[in-house]
């Protein structure tokens, strides 16, 4: 992590730490970050490795990793309302709506997969007013 809104050389800080198996272990393809009501950051990254991993900014460490799907996520993204409700688009062909604040069950998915023909390389929230 790097600030990018500092200028000259600086250097840059390294999230979790790999002697405790924190990182990803293949390349990083999205990043999506969160400020939870308590003031908390968070980032969720994807990788290659197929696992999401939550990150506590504050403390660069991660909060957990969650081992998943049959393909590669190509987008996550957050819903601008419903605070927690993230979207993930997957090439299996499906799209998986996540409640990651869900204090019952820390795995609430909802699965999408009727209709779509391809990978899903794009996701968006779409809000109703």
């Amino acid at each position: 992590m790097w600030d990018l809104a500092k200028t000259g050389k600086q250097k840059w800080s390294l999230f979790g730490t790999s002697s405790e198996g924190q990182n990803h272990s293949r390349i990083v393809f999205n990043m999506s970050s969160v400020q939870l009501q308590d003031g908390q950051e968070l980032l969720i990254s994807t990788s290659m490795d197929r696992e999401i991993k939550c990150w506590d900014l504050n403390s660069l460490s991660c909060c957990w990793t969650l081992p998943t799907l049959g393909g590669h996520v190509f987008k996550l993204t957050f819903s601008p309302v419903g605070i927690g409700c993230l979207a993930l688009g997957v090439g299996d062909n499906m799209i998986r709506v996540w409640n990651t604040l869900s204090t019952q069950n820390q795995h609430d998915v909802r699965s999408f997969w009727q209709g779509i023909k391809s990978k899903v390389t794009a996701v968006r929230i779409k809000v109703f007013w």
